[in-house]
């Protein structure tokens, strides 16, 4: 099989992140897709890079966010509640390494070899870009939370929810005071709709999540 004829069945491969339901749902009640996500990821780093006027490699960024959830083209999402607590995050990590491996044999090495390390980088989030990425991932989640978190959390999601996002702003600085704007946001939908807001709420805490 020739290298074009690789990439167009890797194509239809991860066509499936348009189909892989995350554990949240949209405004409507339908279920939001992987790929949705994703768009809103690179639309937030491209706004943010050039506003904030970030020293960082916005085409690698880019890349790292187009990929970042690549493995789920064959596994699924799962709820960051069960993740945080560790419910299911062996699972995970094995279903999307036996995932990469699979993605693996669908592509000519040397296109492969990019698209692996720009997801390594993702996982480990050591590099500015993985850092930036990887906050913003948590950031566009956040957003959800505010527009529609008030149809499926309760009390016992509350803690959680409000610093969802602490350590991996934490990380990239840079986006603290973008943050702050989604917390107040957040914080009024929590006194709309009768939830206690805690004054260690305002606090970003780097240890937390």
């Amino acid at each position: 099989m020739n290298n074009l004829k690789k990439i167009f069945n890797f194509i239809q491969v991860v066509w499936n992140l348009k189909n892989t339901y995350r554990w949240c749902k949209t405004n409507d009640w339908r279920e939001e897709s992987t790929a949705e996500h994703t768009w809103r990821l690179v639309i937030m780093a491209i706004l943010l890079e050039k506003e904030l006027q970030l020293d960082i490699d916005l085409e690698k960024a880019l890349k790292i966010a187009v990929i970042h959830d690549i493995a789920e083209s064959i596994t699924w999402d799962l709820d960051a509640a069960l993740l945080h607590k560790n419910w299911w995050q062996d699972i995970k990590t094995q279903n999307e390494v036996m995932a990469m491996n699979k993605l693996k044999d669908m592509l000519p090495n040397e296109i492969w070899k990019e698209i692996f390390d720009l997801w390594n980088e993702y996982e480990k989030h050591e590099t500015q870009e993985s850092k930036y990425i990887k906050a913003l991932d948590k950031l566009e989640t956040h957003t959800w939370v505010i527009e529609t978190w008030y149809k499926y959390f309760d009390e016992w999601h509350l803690d959680f929810t409000v610093h969802y996002c602490d350590k991996s702003v934490s990380d990239f600085p840079a986006l603290i005071s973008y943050y702050r704007i989604l917390k107040l946001k957040l914080k009024e939908e929590y006194l709309k709709w009768w939830f206690e807001w805690k004054d260690e709420y305002d606090i970003i805490n780097e240890n937390l999540i």
